[in-house]
């Protein structure tokens, strides 16, 4: 495991949207291999190397480290504030 995110609710309150928002990105950002949910625990930047052939090796770069998770999720989940 790598770095652990901060709280759903964190990531809610820093980037102005809802939770079940932040949960949404999360659980896309797992599904392509990027993040580790463990339960009871938080959710973790996963080590070594991402599946390539799913995103662009510098999308993997850019991925290392928690704020460019939340400035990635920020731009995906942008249009929940434009259209509140």
């Amino acid at each position: 495991m790598g770095t652990k995110l901060s709280s759903e609710a964190t990531l809610a309150e820093q980037m102005r949207i809802s939770c079940p928002s932040v949960r949404e990105g999360l659980i896309a950002l797992a599904a392509v291999g990027l993040i580790e949910s463990k339960p009871g625990s938080g959710n973790y930047v996963r080590k070594g190397t991402p599946p390539v052939d799913t995103i662009g090796r510098e999308a993997v770069l850019m991925l290392e480290n928690e704020s460019n998770c939340v400035e990635i999720m920020e731009y995906i989940m942008g249009a929940e504030n434009e259209s509140a």
